[in-house]
């Protein structure tokens, strides 16, 4: 089974870091076969796989929005709160199987790496920015 690498913050805990057990094929079909709600922002750096879960409202997604916008990164994201409720469930079991929690925005970086808040430094190391 694959290894993961998670960092995270929240303003209850310190800086976690660690591995995990992860043997994800992802979340982006519903049981029927359907796409959810999965935006593609085009950008000229596609050398890494970005997935942004994410809040509509949320002022931290919209600048972690903004941040990847404005470095030119190419990713993918679905705001969460404007799902299904199926869906939702799907999101968060692919977050928490990832050992995230259901903290946003929270980055999945090439399947393999989890950051949950908006974490400019690391987001910058794990995308070589």
């Amino acid at each position: 089974m694959p290894r993961s690498k998670i960092y995270g913050r929240c303003p209850f805990l310190d800086k976690r870091e660690g591995y995990i057990e992860a043997g994800l094929n992802g979340v982006f079909f519903t049981g029927v076969g359907q796409e959810m709600n999965v935006k593609k922002v085009e950008g000229r750096n596609k050398e890494h796989k970005v997935m942004l879960y994410a809040i509509s409202t949320c002022a931290w997604c919209k600048r972690t929005k903004k941040f990847l916008r404005d470095k030119g990164i190419e990713y993918e994201y679905i705001d969460v709160d404007l799902c299904d409720e199926a869906d939702r469930k799907k999101i968060r079991s692919d977050i928490a199987k990832r050992g995230g929690g259901s903290v946003y925005p929270t980055i999945i970086i090439d399947d393999d790496l989890l950051i949950t808040g908006f974490l400019e430094d690391m987001i910058k190391e794990a995308l070589r920015i």
